[in-house]
């Protein structure tokens, strides 16, 4: 129907305009992350981590790695007994440079 149709245009107009802001924001912060003058500004402190509800009582990873860094968790599951985890976490830089892993954990009250 014609109501149908306009309704499906308008739609699709909102989308493309929708496509177009994604595109302009994605640019602004990749131009905003690349700056080396943000880079010392670009940070969460311990404090900030903590107090997100969905991650209390989680054990919790801060990584500090280059750009390109690979990251690979295996499944904790595999090559285990039944009943048993473990967990593992690799991290490899591509050309060797540092990377940095902190524990946030709770504080001992």
């Amino acid at each position: 129907s014609t109501q149908s149709t306009g309704e499906l245009r308008a739609l699709l107009d909102e989308e493309a305009r929708l496509d177009v802001d994604i595109d302009i924001l994605q640019a602004s912060l990749r131009d905003m992350a690349e700056r080396p003058d943000n880079a010392r500004l670009g940070f969460v402190t311990y404090d900030d981590v903590r107090r997100l509800p969905r991650l209390r009582g989680e054990t919790i990873m801060a990584i500090k790695a280059p750009p390109g860094t690979r990251l690979r968790v295996p499944d904790p599951d595999e090559g285990m007994p039944r009943g048993q985890r473990r967990y593992q976490v690799f991290l490899k830089s591509e050309n060797g440079q540092p990377i940095d892993v902190f524990l946030v954990s709770e504080e001992d009250t």
